[in-house]
């Protein structure tokens, strides 16, 4: 009797300690749900081009503070590399949790992402869904572009539109020689000398007083717009002029474009697409009364801040460029410029959207802490008073209120589809062949999205 209690007593023993053992491997090899790694810290790495780590540290310290399982890697990336690197570190399991992204690489991504789960934000008293509630708090032009197939797959920190940046200095000037030599002008042209330019037709009235010309050769530009290369954000300005007229990008399937249709959403102004390339290249037609810029120039920023062009087209974050150019520089800003008397206000607006990749291995705590970023407003105070950005949710802001954006397939070759379009208005072939011509190819390149 005595041995046998022994033999059980020493069997007891043996099975623990291959029960022991098992939980051991199976915790190494399951690559964050086992016992040990329950007790290590949850790896959060951001993957971003952006350095708002100024901005962001004492909000993402509060999130570790919360949540003492937590360690979060905030990572700026080379912008050149970031999206090859990126698909490669996610197809092979080891990319970032949460991946900050252009909103227009969206559509092309969205496979490799993980959608959120909307019912977090769900309000059970006011019977609302995550959806509904979304919709609520961010602005259209997000909530139309961060949902796809009804999934929510990213949430945007900050907002930005596009803007007109001018030269009050070298509008002065102007001013100045205008009065010296005795020349009269309207009031309204006066009125745009001080840089009150509300619609198109003024910023034409402007460029027609501010450029100086000698034959052919521009030696004062008055703003940057009518070319492809020299532009910084030639593609987004023509989008937005296709927009304004009343193009629309896209058919509501996403299976084709229709920015070369003879549709008009706004008006019966036939082949909207077409009107707006015509009036952009117009600007760098020597043969126009628009005529102010032309690919001898060099870039667009740079010649904004050497006084060699009085406007230009761009987003807030040029400010950093122009301050590596000349910190010095003084210039001013207005919304972009609308059709006259148009009852259809568009802006244009772009935005990095924090997303959660296939690759996170904490998926849940990610999107916890997307949400503590965007949604929390003492954090968006945090974040604003030292980032001096726009912020997202809940903006109110005009411009932000009236944005659009399109479901723009491969940002990189539409992009370069559009310059191409441009490049060949500019060569002087056949305009509505040109826009036709792009339409087919951002066609294709839906074609391959809805393949996917």
């Amino acid at each position: 009797m005595g041995n046998n209690k022994i033999l059980l007593i020493g069997g007891g023993v043996v099975v623990l300690f291959i029960i022991g053992l098992i939980i051991f491997f199976v915790s190494r090899g399951n690559g964050g749900g086992g016992i040990i790694t329950n007790k290590g810290p949850k790896i959060i790495n951001i993957w971003t081009t952006t350095d708002n780590k100024k901005a962001l540290d004492p909000i993402l310290n509060k999130f570790q503070d919360k949540n003492s399982n937590v360690k979060i890697n905030y990572v700026v990336k080379n912008a050149d590399t970031f999206l090859e690197d990126s698909i490669n570190e996610i197809a092979a399991g080891n990319g970032p949790d949460l991946w900050v992204i252009p909103n227009d690489w969206l559509p092309q991504y969205s496979d490799k992402l993980v959608s959120m789960n909307e019912t977090v934000l769900a309000d059970s008293k006011k019977h609302l869904s995550g959806l509904e509630v979304y919709k609520q708090k961010f602005p259209q032009v997000i909530s139309s572009g961060t949902i796809i197939n009804n999934k929510i797959i990213g949430i945007p920190l900050t907002i930005d539109t596009l803007t007109l940046y001018y030269n009050p200095s070298l509008f002065s000037k102007v001013n100045t020689e205008i009065y010296q030599s005795q020349k009269v002008i309207s009031e309204k042209e006066k009125s745009v000398l001080y840089g009150q330019i509300n619609n198109w037709d003024d910023f034409v009235k402007a460029v027609q007083l501010i450029t100086k010309k000698n034959g052919n050769k521009i030696e004062r530009s008055a703003a940057a717009i009518g070319t492809a290369d020299n532009i910084s954000q030639s593609t987004d300005i023509l989008t937005l002029l296709m927009m304004q007229n009343g193009a629309k990008m896209v058919s509501d399937d996403l299976k084709s474009a229709q920015f070369q249709t003879d549709q008009n959403q706004f008006s019966d102004i036939k082949f909207p697409g077409v009107k707006a390339l015509e009036f952009y290249n117009s600007f760098s037609d020597p043969k126009s009364n628009n005529y102010t810029w032309n690919s001898e120039i060099e870039d667009s920023v740079r010649a904004f801040v050497e006084g060699k062009t009085a406007m230009i087209f761009d987003y807030p974050s040029v400010d950093k460029k122009i301050k590596l150019i000349d910190p010095k520089f003084e210039y001013s800003s207005i919304t972009m410029p609308q059709l006259k008397e148009t009852e259809n206000i568009v802006n244009l607006a772009k935005f990095p959207v924090l997303t959660v990749t296939k690759a996170s291995k904490n998926p849940d705590i990610a999107w916890d802490l997307i949400l503590y970023l965007t949604t929390d407003s003492e954090n968006l105070n945090t974040f604003q008073n030292v980032s001096g950005e726009n912020i997202a949710y809940g903006s109110v802001k005009d411009s932000i209120k009236t944005a659009k954006t399109w479901y723009k397939p491969d940002p990189k070759k539409s992009d370069e589809i559009f310059k191409e379009m441009i490049r060949q208005a500019n060569k002087g072939l056949d305009i509505p062949t040109a826009v036709q011509g792009a339409a087919s190819q951002i066609t294709t390149l839906l074609g391959k999205i809805n393949q996917n």
